[in-house]
């Protein structure tokens, strides 16, 4: 500061040139990220331009000004100031200057960047696309500001969940990208990586692997091994096997993306998310220990990067509780859903699908137990955080109602829960998932439960031959429906017996 007000002292106080340095300054400080300053630079500016009446509020200079104040609340992600100070520049401009002038063009990409990071997809597309049709005139379709606008297009439609859409944007992009820069520049990988990320949702696993391979070759030729780049197509690849319960190539790649995020500062959070990756992976083997060990990683990180009530420690409290439930260990299981759920209740609220998971988890520790009308009372509590919604990461909440009035005997009302859930994960996973081969084995335990043993034993069936193929023979799911077999043949057995 001191050297500003060095430069600005041999300047007459209310030249109009001292409003250009000011804007100079700002512009180096938010590229250094110094927000402070850049808003006190910003601020000393606009007391140049208005207060003092130079060059008055219609200004170009002015509109730079405001133009300058809302890419600092975009760098500190405040996009509704961002947008009044974004409309307040375009006020001046869209009067002052030609609407294909290069500031308004500008103006008009900030105004559709806060739109779209303010989930108003359809006023962002309507801008971007205004900033493309004069880009494509002036520029033409090769020009890297074009290509960067058919890109922010692909993002808004991405971002809308139109993966369609986003898929055919993305490859114009590299169509684009390959024709005018070499067909090694990062900006082709980056395009490559969007298109892998859609494959991967689409569940086109072979098409997500092909282009994630495309990234590394090009990475390989350009980097060294352990560059941060790797980290997210590493952990990317490992998602695309994970969705495939390929879990030893997943939790390779999921090491090899940690093992370089450990070492780099900038890549903490990712780090972290790594550790619940693997977490998560040795949970679905039976690793119950394991799955503990990473979640202790999880917590000494966040814990100390965050603190202890950050509501992004709570996933690894609420996986701690559950490898206790899977053990048999419901006290244990309780205090760490109690610790999980403090700090749900505080920072979302009872009427939030995230409380709705401890809700549920509570109730399955309580149904275990055998305590129903403690069960019954935290599921209600579940049931109206999720009210209203249908989605398959809902079907856990609807699992547990039909469990726990199956065990007050209600069969009806149990079955008509679990068919909610099933129709729900044949659609989204299809009939040969794990998650789908859950509700199998929950239909089966109701019917054996029910005493219709051989409709039983159909739906052990179904849910065996899925966790033998995916999960294996000594997986605990697999072993639970072989128990479950073996235990309703024996009660067939008994009826037929007693009937003879």
């Amino acid at each position: 500061m001191k050297w500003i007000n060095g430069i600005t002292s041999n300047i007459w106080k209310e030249h109009p040139d001292i409003v250009t340095t000011y804007c100079s300054v700002v512009i180096s400080y938010l590229r250094k990220g110094y927000f402070i300053y850049t808003i006190e630079l910003c601020w000393k500016a606009l007391a140049v331009v208005i207060s003092e009446k130079i060059l008055g509020k219609e200004h170009p200079r002015t509109a730079t000004t405001y133009s300058n104040v809302a890419l600092v609340y975009n760098r500190k992600n405040h996009y509704t100031n961002m947008l009044v100070w974004s409309e307040k520049a375009l006020a001046i401009r869209a009067k002052a200057l030609r609407e294909e002038h290069s500031d308004t063009v500008n103006t008009f990409q900030h105004i559709s960047l806060a739109h779209h990071h303010l989930g108003d997809y359809a006023k962002a597309l309507m801008w971007s696309e205004k900033v493309l049709a004069i880009q494509e005139i002036k520029l033409g379709n090769g020009h890297q500001d074009t290509i960067a606008t058919y890109n922010n297009i692909a993002a808004i439609y991405y971002s809308r969940g139109n993966c369609s859409k986003a898929l055919e944007q993305y490859n114009e992009v590299v169509t684009l990208l390959e024709k005018s820069l070499e067909e090694k520049h990062l900006d082709t990988a980056d395009a490559y990586k969007k298109i892998a990320e859609i494959h991967h949702i689409q569940c086109n696993y072979d098409r997500a692997l092909e282009f994630y391979e495309k990234i590394l070759t090009m990475y390989k030729k350009r980097f060294v091994e352990n560059h941060v780049r790797f980290i997210d197509i590493y952990f990317g690849i490992a998602k695309v096997y994970h969705a495939q319960n390929d879990y030893a190539t997943a939790l390779k790649w999921y090491e090899m993306a940690s093992g370089i995020s450990e070492k780099k500062y900038e890549k903490k959070y990712t780090t972290a998310d790594i550790y619940a990756r693997i977490a998560a992976i040795n949970h679905e083997l039976g690793d119950y220990s394991k799955s503990r060990e990473w979640c202790e990683k999880i917590l000494c990180f966040y814990e100390k990067e965050l603190g202890s009530e950050h509501y992004r420690i709570t996933n690894a409290y609420n996986l701690i509780g559950l490898t206790y439930f899977r053990e048999g260990n419901h006290t244990k299981a309780l205090e760490w859903y109690e610790k999980d759920l403090i700090i749900k209740e505080k920072v979302f609220g009872e009427k939030n699908p995230a409380t709705a998971t401890i809700y549920n988890n509570i109730a399955r520790v309580y149904d275990s137990q055998g305590d129903y009308s403690k069960a019954m009372e935290w599921i209600n509590k579940a049931q109206l955080a999720i009210e209203g919604t249908s989605g398959e990461e809902y079907c856990y909440v609807f699992n547990s109602i039909a469990l726990i009035s199956a065990h007050q005997g209600d069969f009806a009302v149990a079955l008509e829960w679990h068919e909610r859930a099933l129709e729900i994960r044949e659609k989204r996973f299809g009939p040969k998932h794990p998650k789908t081969a859950i509700t199998y084995n929950n239909i089966a335990e109701l019917f054996n439960s029910k005493g219709d043993y051989a409709e039983a034993l159909e739906w052990f069936e179904k849910a065996l031959v899925v966790r033998e193929k995916l999960l294996g023979k000594e997986h605990p799911d697999t072993i639970a429906t072989y128990s479950g077999i073996a235990c309703t043949r024996q009660n067939q057995s008994k009826c037929t017996d007693q009937s003879t």
